[in-house]
């Protein structure tokens, strides 16, 4: 008598109970309530914001490189960067005579108008970002910023040698958005869903090519915009065995450089600019694995692990990824990536590597820290564009973000509070890369392609979801 296989097992969620995949009524129910029209009004918003490219880009600018800088792309180039720039990551020699002028930005946009100023401050205490308010902010594209960028020293230099004062940049930001009371319970409900979806896979009548059919026809729309910059045709869902229980899931997403270019330039720019990504989440301790993520050679990668039909670790020994007594998941994330800033590997940027901590809350909190910065793999070659040593300290000392809903605010709407902060040494970098960074980030917020693809994709998503879920009703 043949053995039970350990995927034998249904999936007992509507349409993932057979070989016959029914995505749209397997995900209809985390669709439901304000999901589509959330979705149209981001994207609506995000292309509003577009209107205003000029006036942000000459603020956000004068915000990261100080008041005088230009946005003048073709004069930028034409200058060589090095009266707009050195201020800031001028030569060590020229760091005493850095002018400490400290900004700060506000911005907001509410119901659907656009404000946006930055102020200058010799005062470091005057510039400090301080605490947003949530007053009215009724909908999810309601969006109040606060940040600062202050211009610090701190002792580096390299290990053996003595010290000298390092000049560096410390970013912070808070934002508040609106948002709705369930917010939190929609998004987990879909996480749940997405994967049932993976475990349908797993078992032992899922099938790779279904599944990819099955997205390509429940999601026209949204897969269109990702064939604008993804190899649609060579994209892959996979399975193997990883021991008698487990399964890994993976999903393989090439990237189309050739026609990122047409639609959406500098998205494949920055694509360009990264050499190597990858990250790998664990179980508090690093004993057990969650997924593992990796770009490279302009391949996106993405694993996890199946077991008895729910999202599990991949060894046994960890069991499933589920939320403890208290409500909460903790988890390390290690993250490796190199840069390619010239597009060439002679001035290649390894970033150090890091392992951060993340604290999931499931009443709707996030809090991630950095628990480790070690060595970049290159640590010679990355020594010779910034202060290595340094950085690394300042990711240990300084780097945060928290993420958190507040489930009834001010006229009983609920909203969601985001704060980050990001210390670096910017006096010790590379004349080159400074000057190369200028230009690019300058370029990056001129033709803003990001915001126009995050429309495309929302908005695209919001007509498949409201299809599927005329269709489960049927």
């Amino acid at each position: 008598m043949a053995q039970e296989s350990a995927f034998s097992k249904v999936i007992d969620v509507p349409g993932l109970e057979s070989k016959d995949l029914n995505l749209a009524l397997a995900l209809a129910p985390a669709l439901q309530s304000t999901f589509s029209e959330d979705c149209s009004r981001f994207s609506s918003s995000c292309r509003g914001l577009m209107k205003y490219t000029d006036q942000f880009l000459a603020k956000l600018g004068h915000f990261l490189f100080g008041p005088e800088c230009t946005t003048d792309i073709t004069e930028t180039i034409r200058q060589s960067v090095i009266g707009q720039w050195n201020w800031l990551v001028g030569e060590e020699t020229q760091a005493a005579n850095k002018p400490q002028i400290h900004a700060k930005l506000s911005a907001e946009h509410i119901g659907g108008k656009f404000s946006i100023d930055v102020e200058h401050f010799s005062d470091e205490a005057m510039a400090t970002a301080g605490p947003v308010s949530p007053e009215g902010l009724f909908e999810v594209d309601d969006v109040r910023v606060s940040a600062h960028h202050l211009f610090i020293d701190a002792e580096g230099g390299a290990e053996g040698s003595d010290s000298v004062s390092v000049g560096c940049s410390d970013l912070g930001v808070e934002v508040a958005t609106g948002s709705h009371p369930d917010l939190i319970s929609e998004w987990l409900e879909q996480g749940w869903r997405c994967s049932k979806v993976f475990a349908w896979l797993a078992a032992d009548y899922g099938h790779p090519t279904v599944l990819k059919a099955r997205i390509q026809e429940t999601f026209q729309n949204t897969v269109g915009v990702a064939q604008r910059f993804l190899k649609w045709p060579e994209v892959k869902f996979s399975k193997k065995l990883v021991n008698p229980r487990t399964h890994e899931v993976t999903m393989r997403l090439p990237v189309n450089l050739a026609e990122a270019e047409k639609h959406y330039p500098r998205c494949a720019d920055l694509l360009r600019l990264i050499d190597l990504l990858k990250a790998t989440t664990r179980s508090a301790g690093g004993k057990s694995t969650i997924c593992e993520i990796t770009f490279k050679d302009h391949v996106l990668e993405a694993s996890f692990y199946i077991r008895d039909g729910e999202l599990a670790y991949r060894e046994e020994a960890g069991g499933l990824v589920e939320w403890d007594k208290e409500g909460q998941l903790v988890v390390e994330t290690t993250v490796d990536c190199c840069l390619l800033p010239l597009g060439s590997s002679a001035v290649a940027i390894p970033i150090p590597h890091m392992t951060l901590k993340s604290v999931m809350e499931r009443r709707g909190r996030l809090e991630v820290s950095c628990i480790d910065a070690g060595e970049p793999e290159f640590k010679m070659a990355a020594d010779t564009i910034f202060d290595t040593a340094l950085f690394r300290r300042q990711l240990l000392e300084f780097f945060g973000l928290q993420i958190e809903h507040f489930p009834s605010g001010p006229s009983d709407r609920a909203y969601l509070r985001m704060t980050g902060r990001l210390v670096f040494p910017t006096s010790t970098i590379a004349t080159i890369i400074s000057q190369w960074f200028y230009s690019f980030a300058l370029q990056q917020l001129r033709d803003d392609d990001g915001i126009r693809l995050l429309s495309d994709l929302v908005a695209a998503l919001a007509m498949d979801s409201t299809r599927i879920v005329a269709a489960s009703a049927i």
